[in-house]
């Protein structure tokens, strides 16, 4: 067992697993067993600003066209820069953690597996929850660092030498998981902060989506909207909130716990300059009458300079009920996958009558039916200002559409196009000889 500990340490450095998950007493029952699942999400929100509690948005964010810093930390300024240095400490914990709910899922997967106080019933239930998750998590790393090394178990003989898988390989794992989840989950778990069928088909339908496998993407999309288990809410100020019934998945904050993007983003007070601002060009591009710039940006005015910045999330304190947990998956988006795909598959109506959708709950009047190059444009549009400052989404989209040079080349001037893919940190290549850098770095 201590072994097992070490190894995972060689591999992620991330220290001992936080929930004893590779003790034989956790899974002694299926109620243990989902307690261990459930001890992942509460790890993965507690920690600090990482892969699943807002560094996804913020680092992203500041390397594509959406977030400019106002202080002077040479770290955070290397990822607005698009100039990562292999040490840089935050890169590395986007990786470290990723790796750490991974080690989890697969400890789970093992632990239920070898378990035989728990129902074959249970057992494929609660192995969809942790495959789930680790789908989700590759599908994070992917989109950060092309292919990674695919650890599927807990042996660090196997696992802290493992090379980079190639893209495809990580897609084929991370669909398996997906399907597996989707097929084993049922449809309804009471609540949105654990994962039921309809999550794992929202989730499929994003990669389906970003594989350009539009068709695919098409009907995960539509089994989401169509089951009626979700609405949009038509205050925009609802739609972060814990009630919110636009939430397809969403990790519960703890009692009187803040919201990660809440407390980086919202300043002290109104006479304080935020640490991060919209780009000019963000804020410049929402139409007149936008209702997501009136109730997701916040402008605070220092010294007669104005500073917009992402607002979300209204809460930065400590000291208040919890009001918005932290979101991950919501309706909006995937009338936006679906209308991407339809578009992409010839229905032009159909694509268009989802963006109006998002158009007309921001309060702007639908854009007629034209041409398929007008409309992939449109769509291209509305998941810039519905998505904007939200778990990657721009920076993901301009590389999948083969944008990014051409967005981010006039937007910066130290714009470089290897820059797409975040380095390897130096220190997992230090413990690890078989994992190759990305170029340019």
């Amino acid at each position: 067992m201590g072994s097992m500990n070490t190894g995972c340490k060689k591999f992620v450095d991330v220290g001992q697993p936080k929930n004893q998950l590779l003790s034989s007493e956790v899974f002694a029952d299926s109620t243990d067993a989902s307690g261990a699942v459930v001890g992942i999400y509460i790890s993965a929100i507690s920690g600090t600003l990482s892969i699943n509690s807002g560094g996804q948005t913020l680092y992203p964010g500041l390397s594509a066209d959406e977030l400019v810093p106002t202080g002077n930390s040479t770290s955070i300024i290397q990822f607005y820069n698009n100039n990562i240095l292999t040490d840089n400490n935050s890169n590395n914990g986007l990786w470290v953690a990723a790796y750490n709910y991974i080690y989890a899922a697969n400890a789970c997967l093992e632990g239920i597996s070898n378990s035989s106080g728990i129902s074959n019933t249970a057992k494929i239930k609660i192995s969809a929850e942790a495959r789930y998750i680790r789908g989700y998590e590759y599908f994070a790393l992917l989109n950060i660092y092309g292919g990674v090394p695919l650890v599927t178990g807990t042996d660090y003989k196997t696992t802290d030498l493992l090379p980079r898988s190639s893209v495809s390989e990580i897609y084929n794992e991370i669909i398996a998981d997906l399907q597996f989840a989707e097929l084993n989950l049922g449809t309804n778990t009471g609540s949105n902060d654990r994962p039921n069928s309809l999550t794992a088909s929202a989730v499929l339908a994003k990669v389906y989506l970003y594989l350009a496998k539009y068709n695919e993407a098409l009907a995960e999309a539509s089994k989401v909207i169509s089951s009626n288990n979700y609405a949009l809410e038509m205050n925009l100020n609802n739609v972060f909130l814990a009630g919110s019934s636009e939430i397809i998945w969403q990790f519960d904050l703890p009692f009187n716990k803040y919201n990660w993007e809440g407390q980086t983003f919202v300043p002290s007070s109104s006479k304080a300059v935020p640490k991060y601002v919209l780009t000019g060009d963000l804020y410049n591009s929402f139409e007149s009458g936008d209702q997501r710039l009136a109730n997701w940006t916040k402008t605070n005015l220092v010294a007669t300079k104005s500073y917009t910045y992402p607002f979300k999330y209204k809460n930065n304190a400590l000291s208040v009920l919890v009001s918005e947990n932290y979101v991950l998956i919501r309706l909006a988006e995937l009338y936006l996958i679906r209308a991407e795909a339809e578009i992409n598959t010839g229905d032009l109506n159909g694509g268009m009558n989802d963006i109006n959708l998002i158009r007309n709950r921001a309060g702007l009047s639908g854009i007629p039916t034209t041409t398929s190059v007008a409309a992939l444009a449109a769509v291209q549009n509305e998941r810039r200002h519905e998505l904007f400052c939200e778990g990657g989404n721009r920076w993901f989209d301009l590389k999948r559409w083969n944008m990014a040079t051409s967005i981010l080349s006039v937007e910066k001037t130290t714009w470089n196009a290897n820059a797409q893919l975040y380095p390897i940190p130096i220190y997992q290549i230090n413990t690890n000889a078989a994992l190759i850098q990305n170029p340019g770095y």
